[in-house]
């Protein structure tokens, strides 16, 4: 597969990324064509395919690859995508760079480069990226074409925090372009060598100018000329591509209108998103009412049950005062046990005041709706 098409072509056929696709053959020793192999090929000029050898000593000789493909669009992005495409229009390119990639460039000529020999960290009002001075002329010159086509339908762009955001839609979708910069150990030059010797000759013992010394650098910085740009945020859907690198047989600055197109499918996988996130929250706001509603009916069952345990024992209470008053009658007992008449009169007013009370609460229940 990999001989017949490009390693691009046939990880997205699989699921998995290029760089994963390449991982998996140099595990399996499988051998990948070089950099002329697509060139003679295209030009039909005889070539020639590396052999498959034996699979190395502890490596089985099957390839498992498991990759999790994305669902496909909803219908609303499917529907954008389509719309993209048919509006695809050949945009003329002024002489003049854009205002945005002037600035830039501009800002990029100033800053100095990081550690890696890159420049990056620009700001929010330009454009980010990540670059070798030396080859800010091809990130200006795919800006420039990136900006004009962007403009050209209807999209604009505003500061965002890391840099500019491409507004597609009412939605701010940021980006960045950055090229690969190969590092590799520095090899000292005789100039270097020699330099360092010479103050170490002169400065042997001067250790409070020690940070003087001529630095060696341990890494060289290289700049391999290949580019991406990167969409910010992830997408489940399978149509919304984040990345877009050269390869051997196409570079990115052909293909601004494939990146347009997932810079639209993104802005409207991100409504789609968003409205599923409001309708998610609308049931879950409702799953809530609900537990809310049922912990408020069992806390009324169970006042309820409380109320009628209380109201049950004051009522057995009330019909054990009644039985005891029927069962020693007054009239029975003898003159001189006053103490008798006056407890049995106040049983007696005991007892009225708890038919009282189990009327009026049956009354507060009633009206109240605690039934």
């Amino acid at each position: 597969m990999i001989w017949e098409r490009a390693v691009s072509k046939v990880a997205p056929e699989l699921g998995i990324s290029d760089v994963a696709l390449r991982k998996q053959c140099v595990k399996h020793a499988i051998p990948l064509p070089d950099a002329t192999y697509w060139g003679r090929l295209h030009a039909g000029r005889p070539i020639k395919r590396k052999p498959l050898g034996v699979a190395p000593k502890g490596v089985s000789d099957r390839i498992v690859i498991d990759a999790r493909a994305k669902p496909p669009a909803p219908e609303p992005v499917e529907a954008a995508i389509v719309a993209a495409r048919q509006r695809v229009e050949a945009v003329a390119l002024p002489e003049k760079l854009h205002p945005l990639v002037a600035k830039t460039l501009a800002a990029a000529r100033r800053a100095q480069p990081d550690r890696n020999g890159a420049i990056t960290g620009l700001g929010g009002e330009v454009f980010r990226i990540r670059a070798h001075p030396d080859t800010l002329d091809r990130v200006g010159a795919f800006l420039n074409a990136l900006a004009y086509n962007a403009l050209a339908r209807g999209h604009r762009f505003e500061a965002g925090r890391e840099g500019l955001e491409m507004v597609v839609d009412d939605e701010a979708i940021g980006f960045a372009v950055y090229q690969t910069i190969r590092r590799s150990l520095h090899v000292a030059t005789e100039e270097e060598t020699r330099r360092r010797e010479r103050w170490d000759a002169r400065h042997r013992n001067d250790w409070d100018n020690w940070d003087k010394r001529p630095s060696i650098p341990y890494y060289d910085f290289t700049p391999t000329g290949e580019m991406a740009i990167e969409i910010a945020g992830w997408s489940r859907y399978e149509n919304a591509q984040r990345r877009f690198a050269d390869t051997r047989a196409r570079k990115i600055d052909s293909r601004i209108d494939e990146i347009l197109v997932s810079f639209v499918a993104f802005a409207a996988g991100r409504k789609v998103e968003r409205e599923e996130a409001q309708e998610r929250a609308r049931l879950e706001e409702i799953a809530r009412q609900r537990r809310a509603e049922e912990a408020r009916l069992a806390k009324l069952e169970q006042q309820r049950v409380e109320y009628l345990d209380c109201k049950l024992a004051q009522a057995e209470e009330r019909d054990r005062l009644r039985t005891f008053l029927t069962t020693l009658p007054a009239d029975q007992i003898s003159e001189e046990a006053s103490a008798i008449h006056a407890f049995i009169g106040w049983a007696r007013q005991r007892l009225e005041k708890m038919d009282a009370q189990l009327q009026l609460a049956t009354i507060a229940a009633e009206v109240s709706g605690f039934f």
